[in-house]
């Protein structure tokens, strides 16, 4: 393990970036602003601290899954170069705004159109990589940016760090740490946790599954210790929204199951077929943004594994083991479930359709004739609570309200 050399504001890194401040810190390496010298503009840089080829060959792995996707929801890789010591830095936009994790620990948990609204974004970022061969392999809340970019109105989703992704068509090994798999247990599928090395892009969609059950229940799924967790994903103790959150439309309650499948064979086919059934949930147009209250911040970055707030800096928190607070709130939102045929299986649009239709005008019951998805057979749980709108739920935790507010959505 070698030290690169101290940063401090003023250093030249690569000829021309001279760093201004430092907003992140975590077990890779350090998050600085800096100023493109040539260009005035400025950047994020990621560096390595304590060098390692570990680290060194993750930095460069980031680099070259980035370069190959140019998405919207994906972060950009502007540049890389080697410090004094040799060490390769990333170069990155200077991000605006705060982490999904960051905003679920002011809030706990978000209503049906926010969260649908960035579980599609996140999707459709998948659904690139995926196309590019690229599995992301760490997903989660810390991982995904809502960045407010200057000079528009909503949200723009990002998802971060790429460094411990696989790229399918190149012969590449689990990544892995001492004393375990590299990565966030509360979010990894089963067949990563395994260590399979035939991982595919369904590892990514359980994954994404797991946050969106965070985002609209204000829980993770599977709760506990890192070895708890693990042991609980192992065993399939896999819990259903419906237990959590009262009056949940069904086939959204389908729909997150249908992500959190053991079996892979069985799980939701491909991001895009994701993306296109939560298109149906959000209750706006293509050209609708995310809106949602922003705390009083300066500028934050992409992350460096999760780092942690330098002192006087706004760079996003890293996630915690801790659950988020419960709480008791009202999701009331009328969500039918839109136009999305553009290569969907149909049986499973169907499939959907029909257990929105039926929650509409019996939130108790299921379709009769419908054909539950796989995961789903029994399991459309009868409320307790008075029927409400379909897409809106009453929660079944006590404690503080969630700070919920209508302009989170644009429509």
């Amino acid at each position: 393990m070698v030290d690169s050399p101290a940063m401090s504001a003023g250093s030249l890194i690569g000829g021309k970036y001279r760093l201004t401040r430092q907003i992140g810190e975590g077990a890779m390496g350090l998050v600085w602003a800096a100023v493109n010298e040539l260009t005035s503009r400025e950047v994020a840089i990621k560096l390595i601290v304590k060098s390692t080829p570990d680290l060194r060959h993750r930095l460069l792995r980031e680099a070259k899954a980035c370069g190959m996707l140019s998405h919207r929801n994906i972060i950009e890789v502007l540049d890389v170069g080697q410090d004094e010591n040799g060490d390769p830095f990333l170069v990155m936009p200077l991000l605006q705004g705060e982490t999904l994790k960051e905003l679920l620990d002011r809030q706990f948990r978000l209503d049906v159109p926010v969260a649908a609204q960035i579980a599609r974004d996140v999707a459709r970022a998948l659904a690139a990589a995926h196309a590019a061969t690229i599995v992301h392999r760490d997903l989660k809340p810390a991982n995904i940016f809502l960045h407010q970019e200057p000079g528009t109105e909503g949200l723009v989703v990002k998802v971060l760090d790429f460094g411990v992704s696989k790229n399918l068509s190149a012969q590449e090994s689990m990544a892995t740490v001492v004393g375990g798999l590299l990565g966030s247990p509360a979010y990894m599928s089963p067949e990563q946790i395994k260590a399979a090395r035939d991982i595919d892009p369904r590892s990514d969609l359980w994954s994404l599954g797991v946050v969106l059950f965070e985002m609209l229940s204000g829980r993770r799924p599977f709760q506990g210790e890192s070895q708890e967790v693990i042991a609980k994903i192992l065993r399939g103790d896999i819990p259903r929204i419906a237990k959590f959150v009262r009056n949940i439309d069904p086939a959204l309650d389908a729909l997150v199951a249908h992500c959190l499948q053991m079996d892979r064979d069985r799980r939701m086919r491909s991001a895009t077929e994701l993306a296109k059934i939560l298109e149906g949930y959000t209750g706006s147009n293509e050209t609708s943004r995310i809106f949602a209250e922003m705390p009083q911040r300066s500028s934050s970055m992409p992350s460096a594994s999760d780092p942690s707030p330098a002192r006087g800096s706004a760079y996003p928190a890293p996630a915690s083991g801790a659950a988020a607070p419960p709480s008791s709130h009202v999701v009331d939102s009328t969500q039918p479930l839109g136009r999305a045929t553009e290569k969907i299986d149909p049986a499973v649009l169907a499939s959907f359709a029909r257990q929105r239709d039926a929650s509409s005008s019996s939130p108790h019951a299921q379709p009769a004739g419908a054909t539950p998805l796989p995961g789903n057979e029994g399991s459309q749980r009868a409320s307790s609570g008075p029927p409400g709108k379909m897409g809106g739920g009453t929660l079944v935790l006590e404690g503080r309200p969630a700070e919920l507010r209508p302009e989170h959505i644009r429509r």
